[in-house]
């Protein structure tokens, strides 16, 4: 059977230490969101050579389809880049040009935090081993990406398919609602193209929807930083309710 594995979505906590607690708790990737979220570059390389250095993955979801935004990400050092709202396969070949090294893409050469900042030479091999092991991921989140899903997912360099279940519900004309029929229809869609090429497939979402897919997905994003935060100071603020009678009522 197959392993699953398990992301924290990230796009606040920028200490060295939610590194080392993700990596002691059990988590396998850490999943930095430039999107939506608030990181330099200086800080995300910071991050990502302590999460390497735990052996925990790292993922960056830039923030456009452009050749400034997914160089950036991967000559960082990340494990993974994915760009949002990927709907053609134009969109997706582009991607991979940015990504990928040749042959499979156009991507420039550059050593650094991308090789461990080993010595220079060797280009050959690291362009090999890089191709093979970041991975180069389309987020699909619209009635036109699930259209021509088929057709994304057949690119040549397109690593994993992952879904935005939220974005799809307002595309959809559900908002918010992601376990509507026409929702789950369109992830079965998905995930079924991303099976179909022998591609990485998971879930940005909530516990319940994964549940609903989780045998058919390599990833769960159901964790975020912000949602650990308020989490962690509701239950505070409970356990003093509980105790001052004062503040009751």
């Amino acid at each position: 059977m197959k392993k699953v594995q398990y992301g924290v979505f990230t796009k606040l906590m920028d200490h060295p230490a939610w590194m080392m607690m993700a990596k002691e708790i059990g988590y396998d990737i850490v999943f930095f969101d430039q999107e939506h979220g608030y990181y330099d570059e200086n800080t995300l390389l910071n991050l990502i050579m302590l999460a390497h250095a735990l052996d925990l993955k790292t993922w960056i979801r830039v923030n456009e389809l452009s050749r400034k935004e997914v160089s950036k990400a991967v000559d960082l050092g990340a494990s993974a880049v994915m760009v949002p709202m990927i709907e053609t396969v134009e969109q997706a070949q582009q991607l991979v040009a940015y990504s990928k090294y040749p042959p499979l893409g156009q991507r420039g050469y550059a050593g650094g935090a991308n090789t461990d900042y080993q010595g220079s030479g060797n280009h050959a091999k690291h362009m090999e081993d890089l191709n093979r092991r970041t991975l180069t991921l389309a987020q699909i989140e619209s009635v036109q990406g699930v259209e021509q899903v088929e057709a994304i997912a057949a690119v040549d360099g397109i690593d994993g398919l992952i879904i935005g279940p939220v974005d799809l519900s307002i595309s959809l004309g559900v908002v918010g609602n992601v376990m509507d029929a026409q929702e789950l229809t369109a992830i079965r869609r998905v995930i079924k193209a991303a099976k179909q090429f022998n591609r990485l497939v998971g879930i940005i979402g909530s516990l319940t929807l994964i549940e609903e897919f989780k045998d058919d997905l390599d990833v769960w994003f159901a964790v975020n930083d912000l949602s650990v935060l308020r989490n962690g100071l509701s239950q505070g603020m409970e356990q003093y309710l509980h105790l001052d009678s004062t503040r009751k009522g």
